[in-house]
């Protein structure tokens, strides 16, 4: 595993939210947040260390892709976890990983450490 392992869970139900987070942490991770809604998410990564990040797709208070992009333009790799279809996420990121739900947390956890192997940076 990489020595930088801060990854942003953006997860607007709440119980799912801590379902993830406490995966990561018992996976060695640190978490940022989470964050349940668009401009918590927004400011958590203007704010915080951020080296991935697990984004929910459809949230209140705007749409994901304002986070994809900001964290795109970063160079910080992420992925998104829907239950459904990803047609609310813009073609431009069609092609990121998608962690689908329901999840395990084997399959979450291989996720988080292929999105950090994929050359992170500090935030």
């Amino acid at each position: 595993m990489t020595e930088q392992k801060q990854i942003l869970v953006v997860e607007d139900e709440a119980l799912l939210a801590e379902l993830l987070a406490d995966n990561l942490r018992d996976g060695g991770y640190e978490v940022v947040g989470p964050a349940l809604d668009v401009a918590t998410a927004l400011h958590l990564l203007r704010t915080e260390r951020v080296n991935a990040a697990l984004l929910d797709v459809n949230l209140p208070g705007g749409n994901v892709d304002s986070i994809a992009d900001e964290m795109a333009q970063r160079g910080i790799p992420f992925a998104f976890c829907s239950g459904g279809t990803l047609n609310n996420v813009a073609a431009r990121h069609a092609n990121r990983p998608v962690l689908e739900k329901p999840f395990t947390a084997p399959a979450m956890l291989a996720l988080a450490e292929r999105l950090l192997s994929s050359g992170t940076r500090p935030a």
